[in-house]
């Protein structure tokens, strides 16, 4: 979990899939307030030259979805954020920036319930594009997926079900050069 709040070694991130944008405006509200704190700089010297304009954040939906979306999109441009709608992640980037540091998948599904075949193969095909941007100079570079206890069928998950009945999340990762 803290790697998601680390910014050490993190020049640039991208957030994948945000539907409303409601977890990257809270990430990078939490990011400038440990900015803006003298003792967390102090702390962390490994911080690279980060900045907002660094930050994009995406969905996969052409318009926002609802008006919170909306204005969370507009809070994320006040702040120097790079917002982008119509953004598949399991295709070919189309960015300014070609490589991250950190990238965020927060809860990846196709919609639906009973789709596992389908959301493993969005892992896999998320996972083979996405290996290609992770930044190849920084050692420390990360995507981070993340899912509903169960979903993924690592040893991690709270919840155990059997190998079928998951995403195999390792092993689509895995597929993908991850």
């Amino acid at each position: 979990m803290e790697d998601l709040f680390c910014l050490a070694d993190v020049e640039y991130v991208l957030f994948v899939g945000e539907g409303n944008f409601s977890f990257s405006t809270s990430m990078i509200k939490f990011w400038q307030l440990s900015l803006s704190n003298s003792e967390f700089r102090q702390e962390d010297r490994n911080i690279c030259e980060f900045k907002l304009s660094n930050v994009y954040a995406t969905c996969y939906e052409n318009e926002p979805v609802s008006d919170k979306a909306k204005e969370n999109i507009e809070i994320l441009k006040e702040m120097g954020v790079n917002v982008r709608t119509g953004f598949d992640a399991t295709k070919r980037l189309r960015l300014k920036c070609k490589y991250f540091d950190k990238i965020i998948f927060m809860f990846p599904h196709v919609g639906g319930k009973m789709k596992i075949q389908k959301n493993r193969q969005l892992l896999e095909n998320f996972a083979t594009n996405i290996s290609n941007h992770l930044n190849p100079n920084n050692p420390w570079a990360q995507v981070i997926i993340t899912l509903c206890g169960g979903q993924g069928g690592t040893p991690f998950d709270p919840v155990k079900r059997s190998e079928s009945d998951t995403w195999q999340a390792l092993k689509m990762a895995a597929l993908g050069n991850l």
